[in-house]
């Protein structure tokens, strides 16, 4: 396998008693050995405390945090202060791990990339579908410009399929509810200088849930800071690789649906606005 890297896997836990000891065992359970667990325990009001500081006795790789409930983001973020590994892998509480996830990540991870992916199964509330790549090493910023253009990565920007290099200033908004984890990965890919892609599906993501964050409603204040945040981050992705019409359309598409977003949470508070005023005052400051 080569020159061993360290991995610090960080695990935002709120609630998932249920499934956490599929998740945690699925870690046990992994051939690549050099690794810290740090499991982030975000207010947890069911047996998700127990069952993790079990897992802390069990093996000293876990270390277990308990902390008052701040959300997802708050929870990832002080995993990211604490983590010491060279790469970070965040794993979703309720999702799993092939055996060979960490070790086909380590694999790839050389040292002229910073970002490492794989391919995950997704579980529907009704369906299960995969999404994966071909095996492949993409450097510099053109050669990432061209992997953007010829994928659908910029269609997955979750947190959870792939391995960063722990760098300096890494966080995750606290301020948002909905999104934290798109901005993350939008923003890493600003100082990105290589990105290599696994040709297997090494993560299962449980999404069969249907009271997980992304089918809240959430107030206005939160999607108004979130459709700020999004129109600078994309405005600097865009600037800084140049992505072309297709992929631009398609973060000009995710930037309506905030505005959707926004005017919906408007109504719900008993305000009247629509799509177009929306982007009018927002463009002026007014919204």
């Amino acid at each position: 396998m080569g020159e061993v890297k360290k991995v610090s896997i960080i695990i935002p836990v709120y609630n998932t008693g249920n499934k956490l000891c599929r998740c945690l065992d699925s870690i046990l359970a992994q051939s690549y050995q050099d690794y810290e667990c740090i499991v982030v325990d975000d207010g947890s009001t069911d047996d998700s405390s127990t069952i993790i500081d079990e897992y802390a006795i069990r093996d000293t790789r876990f270390k277990v945090v308990h902390k008052e409930n701040g959300g997802v983001s708050s929870a990832r973020n002080y995993g990211l202060n604490i983590a010491s590994g060279e790469w970070l892998v965040f794993i979703d509480s309720d999702d799993s791990l092939m055996p060979d996830h960490i070790a086909s990540l380590m694999d790839a991870a050389t040292d002229d990339v910073d970002l490492v992916m794989t391919g995950f199964r997704f579980m529907h509330p009704d369906k299960t579908t995969e999404h994966g790549y071909n095996i492949g090493k993409y450097i510099g910023i053109e050669s990432i410009r061209k992997f953007i253009s010829e994928t659908e990565f910029l269609r997955f920007q979750v947190p959870w399929d792939r391995t960063y290099r722990n760098k300096e200033n890494l966080f995750f908004d606290e301020k948002l509810s909905l999104g934290e984890d798109r901005l993350f990965c939008y923003q890493y890919l600003l100082n990105c200088k290589g990105i290599a892609t696994i040709g297997k599906i090494t993560y299962i993501h449980d999404g069969t849930d249907e009271t997980t964050l992304s089918y809240r409603t959430y107030p206005s204040s939160m999607n108004k800071h979130r459709l700020s945040v999004f129109k600078d981050a994309i405005s600097d992705l865009n600037n800084h690789l140049v992505i072309g019409r297709k992929n631009t359309s398609l973060l000009d598409s995710y930037l309506d649906s905030i505005y959707t977003d926004l005017i919906n949470s408007y109504y719900k508070e008993g305000k009247c606005i629509d799509f177009y005023m929306a982007r009018i005052l927002h463009k002026f400051n007014l919204l």
